[in-house]
């Protein structure tokens, strides 16, 4: 067994070194047995990247790591030559070429890192007696159900916890260890950095962070034993009593209201700047907006959200926001976007000023009047303005077009527990 784990060791080594799968390359000889067919069902990945030929043959598959084909050129409609580089640079690349075949194979198999189709190291569950959950693993093969994303809410924790699997996988989420990670630092209100032992010197302290989010990590999850919450919360065979807090009874809907707004007139710096908010429930194409501003489950308020400071148009100068209400069902998800509005009309015009495309509007959330801790924003550049200007000698004038590498749209999942403790994550394209 020691020389089998060694050897397989061995090969995972070699794979990283070389990350590229080979496209020629059958399992057992077996046509249909490539790379990519093990790379499709997750139970199937799992256990056939035992397999040492297979980790040799199909590192990216196996998780061993994810590099693009440097080699690999594809043919563009318009009959350009491009790179893995190219299609991963723009999310509506990827939507477009990623699952086509170019220049003999399928795009994404030459592009994995482009076409974001990484896999995840195979599931090693932590050792025993450590408390520490298996970062790699994941619930039922879903991407995003990782030991994180289960420790988060009450009720997922209970349905998911209940498995062997998960229990083994990831202990510090089902709490069948608990104690405080002591690698873990966080960012306090006033930027300073502190452990979990800070959190347990002071009862507020608990109140204020343990269910707030640090670079997408929740809190408690981290600090276990600070934040009082060593007593299992799945279900056990001889009940014990609890020592956890109390928690209100459970609800069937959160008042949620979500604002997009702007700095201040006296804050804000020369200039024209247009976001939109919309919300929609997760898996559905019906969107609550400026323009479909009343749904059955949802309304929109306010003109969309924008600010202009001119001091050649003092009278249209303004700073307004807009905001969505909804009553949020716990469990399901929901998704905000915030999508910039390009402008190039008179006289709102976003060319003409330096700095006005750093003003991106920020969305804040509450539920049931409690503020999440967290605000949201697109991310922009000082050197990466929204508009690219064009020359035309015949007209002597300037004409503006969006420019493609400005970050126009970020996406925010909301999900809350029956007790209203709701978690917004910035969603990655």
């Amino acid at each position: 067994l020691l020389l089998a784990i060694a050897s397989l060791l061995a090969f995972a080594i070699e794979a990283q070194e070389n990350c590229i799968n080979d496209y020629t390359f059958r399992q057992f000889g077996t046509q249909k047995r490539s790379c990519s067919w093990i790379r499709f069902d997750e139970t199937r990945r799992q256990k056939n990247c035992l397999d040492i030929d297979v980790m040799k043959n199909c590192p990216q598959t196996c998780g061993e790591c994810c590099e693009n084909d440097v080699n690999y050129k594809l043919t563009t409609d318009t009959g350009h030559i491009k790179t893995c580089e190219w299609v991963g640079n723009k999310l509506k690349r990827k939507k477009k070429y990623c699952n086509t075949f170019n220049s003999k194979m399928n795009v994404k198999n030459a592009c994995p890192l482009a076409c974001g189709i990484c896999k995840a190291p195979l599931n090693r569950p932590p050792q025993p007696g450590v408390c520490a959950n298996n970062e790699y693993f994941r619930h039922k093969g879903k991407s995003l159900k990782s030991c994180e994303w289960i420790g988060r809410l009450p009720q997922r924790r209970n349905n998911a916890c209940a498995a062997q699997e998960v229990r083994t996988n990831c202990p510090r989420s089902c709490r069948t260890c608990c104690e405080d990670d002591k690698t873990f630092i966080f960012t306090t209100d006033n930027n300073r950095e502190k452990t979990c032992g800070w959190i347990a010197d002071d009862p507020t302290r608990q109140k204020k962070y343990c269910d707030t989010l640090s670079n997408g990590v929740l809190i408690a999850n981290k600090c276990l034993e600070s934040c009082g919450l060593c007593s299992p919360l799945t279900p056990t065979l001889s009940p014990q009593p609890s020592t956890s807090p109390v928690l209100p009874p459970p609800v069937d809907e959160c008042r949620v209201n979500a604002t997009l707004s702007f700095p201040s007139i006296e804050e804000a710096v020369n200039g024209y700047h247009n976001d939109e908010l919309s919300v929609s429930k997760q898996g559905s194409d019906e969107e609550c907006s400026i323009k479909n501003q009343k749904r059955s489950w949802c309304s929109h308020d306010g003109i969309d959200g924008l600010i202009h400071k001119d001091p050649y148009y003092e009278d249209r100068t303004l700073s307004q926001s807009e905001s969505v209400q909804f009553l949020a069902k716990p469990e399901e998800s929901y998704l905000f976007k915030i999508e910039h509005h390009f402008t190039t009309s008179e006289p709102f015009h976003e060319a003409y000023y330096d700095k006005d495309h750093m003003m991106a509007g920020v969305l804040e959330i509450s539920a049931n009047e409690k503020a999440l801790a967290e605000k949201f924003s697109r991310d922009v550049y000082d050197d990466v303005d929204s508009l690219l200007g064009t020359y035309i000698s015949e007209t002597n004038k300037y004409y503006y077009n969006p420019n493609p590498k400005y970050d126009a749209e970020v996406n925010i999942a909301l999900t809350c527990d029956a007790q209203c403790r709701c978690v917004a994550n910035r969603l990655e394209d």
